[in-house]
């Protein structure tokens, strides 16, 4: 069962800051952590399948140009791995009662979009007009990110790796989605340069790179914290547990629904 509330990202995760925007994503049950990834290097696989209006060579360079704008800021943070191309990989699994994702970007056709989002999963979710979503998998009591998946509504929309004024940047596009892979949430609504911002339009190529509040949201996510352990669970500190228990796994899941301009929602669900 999936119990979910949505709400607008820049109300989610208001963190106050001196002299900037950033948000990150806050635990519900502590408030204290964030949503953010403990180990060093982030898997990053593509499907081969090409969008329908641009070629996968030239794809595959533009996501490693998002990559590595993301990978080349100057402080200590977790760093993506260069892409592996799958054949065929879902990008949600079930492993023992618990969904994860397998780090997966992939363009879907309206099919398989619709399966995996199918209308009455939320019903105040409009589904075939959400334009990408990009689901985390985290502990909800560490905040630690094990997974992710990242989906692309290709047949909808259009996706292109060259700036065209009625078809959506890719590169502007992944940008911003690997932000959220990386524990970002949307920042403040002034701050409408910012990588991060949660609204786009059609042929916008301002977030292909990065401004001082994403940067800044990036190192104090990490930063001095970086490499650290996850937070200490007390449910799990003292005592003896066994073996086979497990924790429920929490999804946070960021997606641009298309209105007259690309606007990031938030939602939160609890999965078994």
């Amino acid at each position: 069962m999936k119990i979910g509330h949505l709400i607008l990202a820049s109300l989610i995760a208001f963190v106050p800051k001196i002299a900037s925007a950033y948000n990150w994503y806050p635990l519900d049950d502590y408030p204290d952590r964030f949503i953010r990834w403990y180990q060093p290097n982030i898997p990053v696989f593509l499907d081969d399948r090409p969008p329908l209006n641009a070629e996968l060579e030239d794809v595959v360079q533009t996501i490693t140009k998002s990559i590595n704008t993301w990978n080349n800021v100057q402080c200590d943070h977790p760093i993506f791995d260069d892409i592996e191309m799958v054949t065929g990989q879902l990008p949600v699994v079930e492993k023992e009662k618990v969904t994860e994702g397998t780090n997966l970007i992939v363009f879907q056709n309206s099919e398989e979009w619709d399966h995996y989002h199918p209308t009455g999963d939320n019903p105040a979710i409009d589904w075939p007009m959400v334009l990408a979503l990009t689901t985390l998998y985290y502990d909800p009591v560490t905040g630690e990110i094990n997974s992710y998946s990242l989906e692309i509504n290709d047949e909808r929309f259009r996706f292109t790796t060259t700036v065209r004024p009625r078809s959506y940047d890719i590169e502007n596009t992944i940008t911003h989605e690997l932000g959220h892979v990386l524990g970002l949430d949307h920042p403040d609504d002034d701050l409408k340069d910012a990588t991060m911002y949660a609204k786009a339009l059609t042929g916008e190529t301002k977030k292909r790179t990065l401004e001082t509040d994403d940067i800044e949201g990036l190192c104090n996510l990490y930063g001095d914290n970086w490499p650290d352990e996850p937070p200490e669970d007390p449910s799990r500190s003292g005592g003896c547990s066994s073996i086979g228990d497990s924790m429920d796994t929490k999804q946070l899941a960021a997606w641009a629904a298309l209105l007259a301009a690309v606007i990031f929602f938030i939602i939160r669900r609890r999965g078994r």
